[in-house]
């Protein structure tokens, strides 16, 4: 009787036992199922399931979620950016021949030539350009300035704007010899009308230093201003004229700082020793008959080199309230020695 209910008790164990196994594994089962329809409902066809057998041999559905991706803040112009949206590439600028590379100072042209492909996004790095102008006489006694080409010039010496300009009033003088313009180039369907050329000038030079020979004169018939102390004028900067030992009172032509600073000569001009044809002597300078004259381009980037050799004194005078170096010109040239005509 004894082993009897001794047999009984371990059976009710054993069955107890199986019933909490059993338990054990609906739980488990129940709480996969509900985590897989969670991620079905989070990533709807985004799980891969596996059926084993359950406890009662029913097919019971295992689960792998898939891993959440990492919440990542937007990038900015759609290059990649790290956790707190900051870029981490920097933005490469187009060169003409090396588009992985920022411009640098040895990227200017030695000479007065332009780069192979003039880019306007060099203007970005450019806090520099240069302007100039030619003009033509109108009115009666042909005296009175009308504007015929401008143009603009970036500190590498690229071309950002050359622009012929259509006359509204009859032109009475063309000064070829001086000007280069020829009565074509102010007919040509390039030419555009002044307020068109004004305003691109003045979007241009907005907000940059602006650099020229006699800006004064250009700024006058475009009817443009500037700040001044974004102007650097190389008609006015005392130590240029005291490297041609040229007086105050005189101020010395482009032609003449660019051949004897520059060693470049320009505007068609040849030195007056070295003169075999005949022409006028203007400055020092025979004009050679049957050249073009004047060339903006050529002027604005002889300025400009004329500018970038003294660019550090130059500068400096700036922020010291002198920005034309009357103060620098005993103390940085030394002695000037004036030149004497020979009048033999």
């Amino acid at each position: 009787m004894q082993a009897r209910c001794g047999k009984s008790q371990h059976g009710g164990r054993a069955l107890d036992d199986e019933r909490d196994r059993s338990r054990v594994v609906e739980s488990a089962v129940q709480r996969v199922l509900e985590q897989e329809a969670h991620w079905r409902r989070r990533f709807p066809g985004k799980t891969d399931s596996v059926e084993e057998s359950g406890a009662n041999g029913a097919a019971a559905t295992y689960s792998d979620p898939v891993k959440r991706p990492k919440k990542r803040r937007p990038s900015q112009g759609g290059r990649p950016s790290d956790l707190y949206g900051r870029r981490i590439f920097p933005k490469r600028v187009a060169l003409p021949g090396n588009r992985n590379r920022p411009p640098t100072a040895t990227d200017a042209p030695s000479q007065l030539t332009a780069p192979a492909s003039p880019s306007a996004a060099l203007l970005k790095h450019s806090k520099v350009v240069a302007l100039d102008c030619e003009f033509v006489g109108v009115g009666d006694d042909r005296k009175r300035h009308a504007l015929a080409r401008v143009s603009i010039v970036d500190y590498f010496g690229a071309v950002l704007l050359d622009r012929y300009v259509r006359v509204d009033e009859p032109v009475t003088d063309f000064r070829t010899r001086y000007s280069g313009i020829r009565p074509h180039h102010l007919k040509s369907a390039d030419a555009a009308s002044f307020r068109e050329v004004q305003a691109e000038v003045a979007r241009w030079i907005d907000g940059r230093l602006l650099v020229g020979h006699e800006l004064q004169n250009d700024l006058r018939v475009l009817l443009l201003s500037h700040p001044r102390r974004r102007t650097r004028d190389t008609a006015r900067y005392r130590p240029l004229r005291a490297r041609l030992g040229t007086s105050a009172a005189r101020t010395p032509s482009l032609q003449r700082l660019a051949a004897e600073i520059l060693g470049t000569h320009i505007q068609g001009g040849i030195p007056e020793t070295d003169a075999s044809l005949s022409g006028d002597a203007v400055d020092g300078y025979a004009i050679v008959q049957g050249t073009l004259g004047h060339d903006s381009v050529e002027d604005a980037r002889a300025a400009l080199e004329l500018y970038k050799r003294f660019r550090k004194t130059w500068e400096e005078d700036v922020a010291r309230g002198d920005p034309n170096g009357k103060r620098r010109v005993t103390t940085v040239l030394g002695p000037v020695s004036h030149k004497v005509a020979d009048t033999s």
